[in-house]
């Protein structure tokens, strides 16, 4: 018993193989576009801030368990976190980490 399928199951068969395809095509280039390209592994960087005015150093500072060093630290990554938000580079930014303080008075006045 088989039957020829009618012209609008045959239209229906076409149109719905078509926006499978499509699906498909879609999938894979959102998750193309969607990975990282070239960016493999995640990059360190590390650098120097040299604070000139609004803090006097004290040797609490030098201690990062003590509540002063805890609350600069934490305003230094409040204040990092703002600039990389407000650039080109926020996709990029993870986290910033204070790591010590210390008095340089050499960069200073170089």
């Amino acid at each position: 018993m088989s039957r020829r399928l009618s012209s609008v199951e045959v239209v229906l068969f076409v149109v719905s193989s078509l926006l499978f395809l499509c699906c498909g095509g879609l999938c894979v280039v959102s998750w193309l576009s969607l990975t990282s390209e070239g960016a493999d592994e995640a990059a360190q960087q590390s650098g120097q801030l040299v604070i000139t005015e609004g803090v006097e150093f004290s040797e609490e500072l030098r201690n990062s368990s003590s509540h002063r060093f805890k609350s600069l630290a934490f305003d230094i990554q409040q204040l990092v976190y703002e600039a990389f938000s407000i650039s080109d580079l926020w996709r990029f930014y993870q986290f910033c980490w204070v790591q010590d303080f210390r008095s340089d008075l050499r960069s200073i006045t170089d």
